[in-house]
């Protein structure tokens, strides 16, 4: 319907309109397009007030040429969106349509640019998430990743498109491939086609470009990120020819057409709301976190020279200072080597000045903030912004070589684009400088080189001849006055000789150079030839850094000459130390090791020339030590510098620093001290070390003498002894405490004083072999004074307080410490250590740990050096050092190969005879194995020893080394002769130490071998240790390796009960026991470390003898209750040198509840009715608790058997019929009841002490006893009896191979705390027999509960070891026959019996047992007669006959199974291997 406010012509028009929009829509496109066109170009139209038609025709033509694919029609169809732009301004969906189009021709950044365009006026949500997803693809497609990014943020979850954007994401993080990621590759491929499509016409029009603008935002703490955009905008509009790898712009470029604005990052804003904000801000600040982490890594791994030194070598140089060296003169970690005023002013004022990052990209946005800019304009104002920046600006210079270099990289390929980028020389040096250090990083990084980083490099080059060619045409052609100014500067001068220098890698890296280029007049020569001084200048500034190349090689030479000429009047040591300190700083501007090394290897030359040529004085000696630490840090063998700065201040120094120093500088790791002495004086070295050693071992013994000797006048002394006090008023192992009656008042500590409390001083032993002392009664009183117990006191070179609390203490109380208490001892000794180390500098612990081990492991255990004859004096030097080391090496095996290969080689051969005498009579004496007819004279051979002055300290040191790392560990020679030159009680004990684990270790053999009996030897050896105070401790030893050969004895008793073997334990014990009466004291301080063998007399000798005396056994109850007081007494006063156990309490009681039943049980055994009286009455008196009557023993009824071994009861001993009715008496058996129940509550209770997994050892026995006494019970109930294999269960398992659960250790902790007790319990010979008395415990109560399926499967499984329980189990098995009436049974155990005697033949006269032949008839009776076919009657050998014949094949039947399954076992175990 025609409007009726319109004229007829517009009517016409609308018409017109209408029909061609009809045509289209009928398919009639070229109708309507041609309609369309003719009405666009009417007048009328054109001249409409509104133009609203005008209007509606572009836009429909625009679209029809849109949806073609003809790229011509595209670009039509973008000229009338154009036009419609100028009618309607902003419209977004315009825009948008116009930035698919661009898109499609491949004009992708003028898309971009039109979509946010877009952005900005779009009012619709759904718009914006279409617009917002377009600029995520077209971010994508030209690599703008920041954009993608941001506008990934912005968009909402929960949508398709986001899914997509969220591949895009995935890909570019892990280059994971999705459908539509592939669809946008391809898209990005075919850019440079579509855009190669357009009609060229169309190229030239202006709303190609229209308005188009790019922001560049610079961020103030990474202005680099502006350089990576600029050069990815060259890039972009840049071709690369495939074939040629030439380079040329792309036909479309915009780049040159394109405005940049500048602005800060901080302006950049997008619309989000406020929960996409925080998410960003979130993002952000992590990705913060993650760049400052990054950051301090890299700062971490920065290769610093300086750090290197000062880490590795802080200390030496503290002690050369402690030493009296200057070290002030030079900086010997620094940069600046030689100090002047001048320098250490500038170094101050440069780390004053320095500012952060971030100055130079506010400097940046404050020149070019919000300015618009073509690209080539860009590139030129930021040549001159960034290499001329004002000087008070105080740019921190390394990002500003950061900035240059980045910079630079783009001039690579802007070089396409514009032909200069500065007009200033000064500025094209620079440019040219920083493209040849480009240049070389490429070539030494980049070794393999892909097509990619070869057209990178073409251009580099190219770059590089352009500018030199340059510079150098205007020191030829000179224009002006002002160019000949700068080729005569010192930067000219600097960088090109430097460029020149290495000229070499651009000839030899592509064909583009050729000799004109590279080879100048012989004016450039003659200008880059410098004087001495210009190269120490250069050298010494970090823009001149020295490379391989004809001009270091001359410059070298240069300074080489200069040191060796021999026509100098004076030394000029200000240029020596000018030359030293260039080429130290050379090698500080290094950024790694490797460079750092590459340096050193072009000037170590120079460094040679000064060590032959130049005189040292203080100085130069210090820049040697700075050099050697260098060497070091480099990896660079140093002795030629450390040498001639330990020859220059070695005789200047005074003892001790003179020692020390020597010791510091030999420590040096950078030196090989094999190449060191071929340079420095071996012997002088070895002299004033033995030297020292003499010394501080005497005055160690002197100082430590000294305080115990003047100890109340040592007050400091006792000052920190009282650190250690702490106790309540009472007698103590290492003091007595008494409270005072007086009360003094103390004063707090001065305020002003910061002194430290005392501490534990290291335990390390100062005295040359560490040696166990015995513990000795020497009090004496504290007499501090108390009015200055507020003051400090001094041990050593520190100073330390006592706190407020502990003056009270000491004001309180009244205090006597025991010096002859080990730990307080070690105490003294630390102090005397510490006064030492004073006067020293070091003690004998430094000396050893970081000297000696250093020295030897690094000089004499070197392979070449053992081919070398050793001196006297060197020999006298490893006697002095290396034995009393010889725990501080780690790879003891050197040391051995050393003394057998060298030290035994070079050491005198002939030893006097006096020596060789008195060394060969200990020998003959102690291990002869006859008799001796007489015995030597051991103090008159030791006489002449000393009056004829034939002690010798270190002779015996390197005689008890060969003893100590020789094979041959049954000879004792060398240990004997190192007593014959030094008897010290330390070498007595080694030689015990060892025989007693030779003896002891005899013991476990098997087979006791014929050749040597080492228990007599240990015997022996007793004679000369008695004259020792401080070897009191090894009786105990002794006693212990007694008792194991008694129980040696009882082992054979054991497997062969006899009364031969009886007899023989008897004898043992007896006579043990007379060999030691020791009487036991009732105050714990009257022992001698003997208390172990008491413990053990009266715990393992009255147990095993049977004709000790009634009265010795009263006596040893008595005995054992003061074993149990003087145990309390160790542990109240602390006093753990005697017996170290932690539950000794508990153990002696339990051992004396033992004592008591093994001596009522034997009593009764034999019917000894006057000593079983005593006992009770002893009981009575002294353990009353035993006699105690309750409901839990009421019913528990002794069971009172004689003794079937006739060789152990008593037999001969008349007894009277009074006396044996003591023994049947109801009163006498009502008490032992009691006893006996009292004694099973007391193991039951021990039984819950169980610890461990494996029992402790005195819980096994208390177990084993607990379950001994329950057997003997009359009223024992099923359910009691069933209980006991329950108990005895907790200590043995079929499942163990030694079927009892003992350990020695658990864990780190042994079982048995006391070290000497643990020689006898963790020895086999003690395991083995407390094991079979277990086992054939666990059999009784078996056969008690008639388990016969378990005694069975024991005899089966019972180790070969085991072979006497098995025998009891056959024996019991043929007593017990008539509770086997199920035939199955009964032919089970006569099969075991038969095969367990066929497996030990010593057995086999069971046999002949009757009783055991009845049970053959009986099995014949009860199953074999039914199995008969003919019931005729047979006698009785043919009914045993028959029985045996088929118990016989049953075993082989049970032996063949038995093979089968072992095979099948042992199969299992292979491995295939494939």
């Amino acid at each position: 319907m025609i409007p009726s406010n319109k004229s007829p012509s517009e009517v016409e028009i609308f018409f017109f309109y209408q029909q061609a929009i009809n045509n289209l829509e009928q398919g009639r496109i070229d109708d309507g397009k041609a309609q369309l066109k003719s009405l666009l170009h009417s007048n009328q139209i054109k001249n409409q007030d509104h133009r609203t038609i005008y209007y509606a025709i572009l836009i429909s033509l625009a679209e029809v040429y849109g949806r073609s694919n003809s790229i011509q029609e595209k670009c039509e169809a973008l000229k009338y969106y154009h036009e419609s732009n100028s009618i309607i301004e902003d419209c977004w969906e315009t825009n948008r349509k116009m930035a698919i189009i661009f898109r499609q021709i491949g004009l992708i950044p003028r898309a971009l640019h039109l979509t946010q365009k877009a952005l900005e006026v779009c009012q619709q949500n759904q718009g914006k998430l279409i617009l917002y997803y377009q600029i995520c693809c077209l971010a994508f497609l030209i690599n703008e990743l920041d954009l993608f990014n941001q506008y990934l943020e912005i968009m909402p979850d929960e949508n398709k498109l986001k899914q997509q954007l969220l591949e895009l994401d995935l890909y570019i993080k892990e280059q994971k491939k999705s459908l539509f990621v592939n669809e946008l590759l391809e898209e990005r491929t075919s850019i440079s086609k579509k855009i190669a499509s357009i009609p060229k016409e169309y190229l030239t029009l202006d709303y190609f470009y229209q308005e188009y603008e790019c922001e560049i935002y610079i961020q103030e703490s990474n202005p680099q990120k502006l350089f990576k955009k600029i050069k990815r905008l060259l890039l972009n509009n840049l071709q690369i020819d495939e074939n040629t790898d030439e380079v040329h712009q792309k036909d479309l470029s915009i780049l040159l057409k394109t405005f940049f604005v500048i602005k800060s990052k901080d302006e950049k804003s997008v619309q989000k709301d406020k929960h996409k904000e925080q998410i960003e801000k979130n993002i952000k600040q992590r990705l913060k976190q993650k760049l400052f982490y990054q950051n301090d890594q890299n700062i971490q791994a920065k290769f610093s020279l300086q750090s290197i030194l000062q880490k590795e070598n802080s200390k030496s140089v503290e002690i050369f200072k402690n030493c009296g060296l200057n070290m002030e003169l030079i900086s010997i970690f620094g940069k600046n080597t030689i100090l002047q005023d001048q320098q250490v002013q500038n170094l101050e004022q440069n780390q004053a000045q320095q500012i952060s990052n971030n100055a130079l990209g506010q400097y940046l946005i404050s020149k070019l903030k919000e300015q618009k800019f073509y690209i080539l304009n860009l590139i030129n104002q930021l040549t001159e912004l960034i290499f001329r920046i004002p000087e008070d600006l105080n740019q921190d210079q390394e990002v500003v070589d950061k900035a240059q270099k980045d910079l630079v990289r783009c001039y690579i390929w802007a070089q396409y684009f514009m032909n200069e980028f500065s007009n200033d020389p000064k500025i094209e040096l620079k440019i040219l400088s920083q493209l040849f250090k480009e240049f070389k990083l490429r070539i030494k990084n980049e070794k393999t080189k892909t097509k990619k980083q070869n057209v990178k490099l073409k251009n580099l080059q190219r770059l590089i001849f352009k500018f030199n060619d340059k510079l150098l045409f205007q020191i030829s052609f000179k224009k002006d006055q002002k160019e000949e100014q700068i080729s005569q500067t010192k930067e000219f001068k600097m960088i090109m000789s430097q460029i020149h220098n290495e000229f070499n890698i651009l000839k030899n890296f592509s064909p583009l150079a050729n000799q004109n280029q590279l080879n100048k007049s012989q004016q450039l020569g003659k200008i880059l030839e410098l004087s001495l001084n210009e190269i120490l200048e250069f050298w010494e500034s970090p823009f001149y850094l020295v490379e391989k190349g004809e001009q270091t090689s001359n410059q070298v030479a240069k300074i080489k000459a200069f040191i060796k000429e021999e026509n100098k009047l004076f030394e000029p040591y200000d240029i020596y130390q000018q030359i030293i300190n260039v080429c130290i700083k050379q090698l500080y501007f290094r950024k790694s090791q490797d460079q750092c090394k590459q340096v050193f290897a072009l000037i170590k030359s120079i460094f040679e020339s000064l060590y032959k040529s130049v005189q040292v004085n203080n100085i130069i000696a210090l820049c040697y030590l700075k050099l050697s630490f260098i060497y070091g840090a480099l990896e660079e063998e140093a002795s030629q510098p450390l040498v001639l700065f330990l020859s220059f201040h070695y005789k200047k120094l005074e003892f001790p620093y003179k020692e020390l120093f020597l010791i510091t500088t030999l420590q040096q790791r950078q030196i090989k001290l094999r190449k060191f002495f071929e340079l420095f004086n071996l012997n002088l070295v070895i002299k004033d070390l033995i030297n020292l050693r003499i010394k501080m071992k005497f005055d160690y013994q002197y100082i430590f003498k000294n305080l115990i000797d003047q100890f109340q006048d040592s007050f400091d002394v006792q000052y920190y002894l009282m650190q250690q006090i702490n106790e309540k008023p009472g007698i103590y192992g290492h003091c007595i405490v008494k409270k005072n009656q007086v009360q003094i008042e103390t004063q707090p500590m001065d305020p002003g004083k910061n002194l430290i409390d005392p501490e534990n001083y290291s335990s390390e032993s100062e005295e040359d072999y560490c040696f166990t002392y015995p513990y000795q009664v020497h009090y004496k009183e504290i007499k501090l004074k108390y009015g200055e117990l507020n003051k400090s006191f001094k041990i050593g070179s520190k100073q330390y307080k006592i706190s407020v609390e502990k003056q009270k203490y000491i004001s309180s109380h009244k205090i006597s410490i025991n010096l002859g208490d080990p730990q307080i001892s070690k105490q003294i000794k630390n102090i005397s250590k510490e006064l030492l180390k004073q006067k020293f500098l070091l003690c004998t612990k430094q000396l050893k740990k970081t000297f000696i081990v250093f020295f030897f492991e690094n000089y004499y255990f070197d392979p070449i050096q053992e081919q070398n004859e050793l001196s006297e004096e060197e020999i006298k030097f490893i006697g002095y050092f290396l034995p009393i080391c010889f725990n501080q090496f780690e790879d003891k095996k050197k040391v051995s190969i050393f003394t057998t290969n060298v030290i035994l080689k070079y050491i005198p051969k002939k030893i006097d005879s006096q020596i060789y005498q008195y060394a060969n009579a200990l020998n003959q004496q102690i291990f002869s194995k006859q008799p001796l007819k007489q015995m030597p004279k051991f103090n008159e051979m030791k006489d002449q020893i000393v009056q004829q002055k034939l002690q010798n300290e270190y002779m015996a040191n390197i005689y008890y080394l060969l003893q100590i790392t020789g094979d041959d560990e049954k000879g004792f020679m060398y240990i004997l002769l190192a007593i014959a030159f030094n008897e010290i009680p330390y070498f007595w004990n080694y030689l015990y130490m060892k025989i007693f684990h030779l003896a002891y270790n005899q013991l476990n053999q098997k087979v006791q071998t014929s050749d040597f009996d080492w228990f007599i030897s240990q015997k022996k050896i007793q004679v000369h240790l008695q004259k020792w105070q401080s070897l009191i401790h090894l009786f105990e030893y002794r006693f212990i390796m007694d008792l194991l050969k008694a129980q040696q004895r009882q082992l054979e008793y054991q497997s062969q009960p006899n009364e031969k073997n009886y007899q023989k334990v008897q004898q043992a014990y007896q006579f043990l026991l007379s060999q030691n009466q020791i009487n036991i004291p009732l105050d714990i301080y009257e022992l001698q470390h003997n208390f172990r063998a008491i413990l053990l007399i009266e715990k393992k000798i009255m147990r095993k003898l049977r004709s000790v005396s009634i009265q010795r056994i009263i006596q040893s109850i008595s005995n054992y209750s003061q074993i149990n007081k003087l145990i309390i007494q160790m542990k109240e006063q602390k006093l753990t040198y005697f017996y170290n156990s932690s539950e000794g309490e508990i153990e002696t009681i339990s051992d004396l509840q033992i004592n008591v039943y093994k001596y009522l049980r034997r009593f009764i055994k034999t019917n000894n009715g006057e000593g079983l009286k005593l006992l009770i009455e002893t009981i009575e008196n002294q353990i009353p608790l035993l006699m105690e009557v309750t409901k839990d023993i009421e019913e528990f009824q002794y069971c009172f058997t004689p003794e079937l071994r006739t060789f152990k009861s008593n037999l001969k001993q008349d007894q009277n019929e009074q006396l044996y009715d003591i023994c049947q008496s109801k009163h006498y058996q009502q008490k032992i009841n009691v006893v006996m129940g009292n004694l099973s509550l007391f193991f039951e209770r021990i039984k819950q002490k169980l610890g461990h997994n494996a029992p402790q050892r005195y819980v096994i026995e208390a177990i084993y006893y607990l379950c001994h006494i329950q057997l003997q019970n009359k009223n024992l109930t099923k359910d009691k009896l069933e209980n006991l294999i329950q108990i005895i269960s907790i200590i043995y398992s079929p499942q163990i191979k030694d079927l009892v659960r003992y350990q020695k250790q658990y864990g780190n902790e042994y079982s048995e705390q006391d070290q000497v007790l643990r020689y006898y319990y963790h020895h086999d010979l003690v395991f083995f027999y407390l094991k079979q008395k277990i086992v054939k415990l666990f059999i009784r109560i078996l056969f008690a509960n008639q388990k016969w399926k378990e005694l069975l499967e024991l005899l089966e499984q019972l180790p070969k070891n085991f072979d006497l329980r098995g025998y009891q189990i056959c024996f019991s098995f043929i007593e017990n026959q008539k509770y086997f009436s199920e035939p199955q049974l009964l032919q089970d155990v006569l099969c075991h019996i038969d095969y367990f005697l066929k497996r030990n033949q010593q057995y086999v006269s069971l046999n002949e047992n009757q009783e055991y032949e009845k049970m053959f008839l009986k099995f014949y009776d009860v199953f074999l007669f039914k199995q008969q076919k003919n019931n005729k009657t047979i006698t009785e050998k043919e009914k045993q006959f028959q029985a045996k014949k088929f118990i016989d094949h049953q075993v082989r039947v049970m032996k063949k199974g038995k093979r089968d399954y072992a095979q099948c076992q042992d199969n299992q175990n292979f491995i295939e291997i494939c």
